[in-house]
């Protein structure tokens, strides 16, 4: 081991009422970030890399884990250079907003199946 090098796959800093609030992790059974739970457990706000991708993303959720917001560079997209996601309670992405290759908008809603449709007016 280095001299002051600290090692760990995981930190968890609590409050004083002893739960975990910050939760730092190497991503072995969560993405690999910054963590920031809620008083009840939940994740609310992650930082970090996508495991799949290894490209950065912030994710917001709601504090039932029922939707969330995702900023990240989508790759696995052809011709998007970087979005924001709308993602449902089931972790499918359902809306998104990106930048294609040339700096050009692209907005899409997608069916639950992940197919792109177009929405419909009023809604």
């Amino acid at each position: 081991m280095e001299d002051g090098v600290l090692r760990a796959r995981r930190l968890e800093i609590t409050d004083d009422e002893g739960r975990v609030r910050i939760r730092l992790s190497a991503g072995s059974e969560e993405m690999p970030g910054v963590h920031v739970l809620s008083s009840r457990g939940h994740v609310a706000v992650s930082v970090g890399i996508n495991p799949r991708t290894d490209e950065p993303y912030v994710a917001l959720k709601d504090t039932e884990d029922e939707a969330e917001i995702i900023l990240a560079i989508k790759p696995s997209r052809q011709h998007v250079h970087c979005g924001l996601s709308l993602v449902d309670r089931r972790g499918r992405e359902r809306m998104f907003i990106a930048l294609g290759d040339e700096g050009e908008p692209i907005f899409g809603v997608l069916d639950e199946e992940g197919n792109v449709s177009r929405p419909e007016p009023g809604g």
